[in-house]
């Protein structure tokens, strides 16, 4: 038996007496929050409000006298402006215990509408190692993975591997030119992964190198624009001056996300300058790519 399936039932005549539609005042029916309220409450008499035209507090009292749950419930009673609050019988728990105890299902019957779900995994990073909060997830999706088969749904589980071509092509990269040939022998993963860390900071470095002139000329332009807002003598017509201010605040939002960007773009430059050994490593990454581009552009010539 579903408790709360049976109790929202057993109100729905009464409702569609008063209301001429049940549903979304049966959906209002849901386990107590507050165990001394009860196990049950329900809050659709303030709803029905508006619909009948009474006080919520004599809609509870007419839908609690008519309806029928002497069965199911200790006691059954109007509290507040109108909420119902239900207290189940202590037979009944025991008895559902023990039918649960007895049951393959736990006493718990499969969805009405089965639906269709798809639960996303871990989905690591293949070119890093793996760590615990790939664990935490995948043992959370399957989890859920269970429970919804179990009440007879359709589940389809996924653990995406994509977007692994740029991460193998960084690993060979990095392999083909920095590799460590003691540490790959001793820690090939580890060795890996530092070289998978290591071309991605190359390649952010040489990308905030191009990027920062760039940065550095908008940030300028958007600080003379700023300027110019401050100068203009706000309009004395109300609609004008607010779209003025409007205009202002928008271009000042624009300028601290860019100078967010800035510091961000400064700080990836600093990072491998002030390292002479990543300095290094920069200035050989940067000869590998123009040797690359100079072999592909004579093939092409050819």
């Amino acid at each position: 038996m579903n408790l709360l399936t049976t109790i929202r039932e057993r109100f729905r005549h009464s409702i569609e007496q008063l209301a001429g539609t049940a549903d979304e005042y049966l959906a209002l029916i849901r386990p107590a929050q507050d165990a001394k309220f009860g196990d049950y409450q329900a809050n659709f008499a303030m709803s029905l409000k508006r619909v009948v035209g009474r006080a919520p507090r004599a809609i509870a009292a007419q839908l609690v006298a008519d309806v029928n749950l002497s069965d199911l419930c200790e006691t059954v009673e109007v509290a507040g402006p109108g909420f119902i609050n239900m207290r189940l019988k202590d037979e009944l728990i025991a008895q559902l215990l023990r039918d649960a105890v007895g049951s393959e299902r736990l006493g718990i019957a499969p969805v009405a509408n089965p639906k269709t779900y798809v639960v996303d995994f871990s989905s690591p990073n293949v070119a890093k190692p793996m760590h615990v909060g790939h664990i935490r997830s995948t043992v959370i999706g399957d989890c859920l993975s269970r429970v919804l088969r179990f009440v007879g749904h359709r589940v389809i589980t996924d653990n995406h591997l994509g977007d692994w071509g740029t991460q193998f092509g960084m690993i060979i990269y990095g392999y083909k030119h920095f590799c460590n040939p003691t540490d790959y022998q001793n820690n090939p993963v580890g060795e890996l992964s530092r070289l998978y860390k290591l071309v991605r900071s190359l390649i952010d470095y040489h990308d905030a190198l191009q990027e920062l002139p760039k940065l550095e000329k908008a940030s300028e332009q958007l600080g003379h624009t700023i300027a110019q807002f401050k100068q203009q003598v706000v309009s004395t017509d109300k609609v004008q001056a607010k779209q003025q201010q409007k205009e202002l605040q928008a271009a000042q939002s624009k300028a601290t996300e860019l100078n967010e960007t800035l510091a961000s773009c400064r700080e990836k430059i600093a990072r491998i300058q002030n390292d002479a050994k990543m300095f290094e490593l920069a200035r050989q990454h940067a000869e590998i790519n123009e040797s690359v581009l100079r072999e592909t552009a004579a093939l092409h010539a050819g």
